[in-house]
């Protein structure tokens, strides 16, 4: 996961968080924050018993790149409920 953000950075509508943390069923989800609905879940990636509260890895960010068909993000915590924003940096 890269934290620098690069002269090329495009920013997305798109929005990373842990579901289900400390449980078996724990997923990243990705998705976005949608009017009048609130946050929509549109893919999502299984990682059973991980923490509540963890940051993104390395791993779950090369995912968010292959769903989104690039080949870095930036991800950002942007508020205290575990939302990261995805920025495309490469």
């Amino acid at each position: 996961m890269t934290m620098m953000t690069s002269p090329s950075a495009e920013p997305t509508s798109y929005l990373l968080q842990l579901g289900d943390g400390d449980t078996p069923q724990a997923q990243w989800v990705l998705g976005t924050e949608e009017e009048g609905i609130g946050f929509f879940g549109e893919h999502f990636c299984p990682c059973p018993g991980t923490a509540a509260g963890t940051e993104p890895t390395e791993e779950v960010a090369g995912w968010v790149a292959d769903v989104l068909g690039v080949t870095d993000v930036e991800l950002e915590l942007v508020d205290d409920q575990g939302h990261w924003s995805v920025t495309i940096i490469g």
